[in-house]
């Protein structure tokens, strides 16, 4: 858990209330490593897959209307311009690292 919340940039403690939430909703499961007894693995529930995959594909059907309104040219630009930017982020010393 703790190398989830440092990965999202959290504290700790407000990841734990997060996911002790997402627990409560039956959508994600915490037990403890076969290997280490010190450390607990997160996983989604059949619950919590299903709502995972009812938001991504909400999320796609809205992105394809986005996109409809645009012909190739401009579809072209955006991804172009998508992908400068996250080849760009991730050459930043700032990128993905926890701040404050």
């Amino acid at each position: 858990m703790q190398k989830v919340a440092e990965t999202l940039g959290l504290d700790i403690t407000t990841f734990s209330r997060q996911i002790q939430s997402l627990i409560k909703m039956n959508l994600v499961k915490k037990s403890a490593s076969p290997e280490d007894g010190r450390v607990y693995l997160l996983t989604l529930t059949t619950e919590g897959k299903f709502v995972a995959g009812s938001i991504e594909k909400m999320m796609n059907d809205y992105l394809d209307e986005v996109f409809s309104f645009m012909n190739e040219f401009e579809k072209d630009t955006v991804i172009r311009s998508l992908q400068l930017l996250n080849t760009s982020m991730q050459k930043s010393k700032m990128c993905c690292t926890p701040m404050g």
